[in-house]
């Protein structure tokens, strides 16, 4: 895309979304955006970033004691 503009770039993206007929989804949205205005994406997705850290204060929490049956 030869313009920078973030409006004709997101424009141009909606359009992109309609012709691969993708769901205009964030995710969606944001690859497409960043491909048309060749901004590399950042690796770690928000999600995968909050569930490691989901899972790293879980590993700090003491263990359960085991119930009986």
């Amino acid at each position: 895309m030869t313009t920078q503009n973030p409006i004709e770039v997101a424009r141009e993206t909606l359009k992109q979304l309609s012709l691969r007929k993708l769901l205009p989804t964030p995710e969606n949205f944001e690859r497409v955006y960043h491909e048309l205005a060749q901004i590399p994406i950042e690796r770690d997705s928000k999600l995968a970033v909050q569930l490691l850290r989901a899972l790293e204060t879980l590993l700090k929490l003491p263990a359960l004691p085991h119930a009986r049956h």
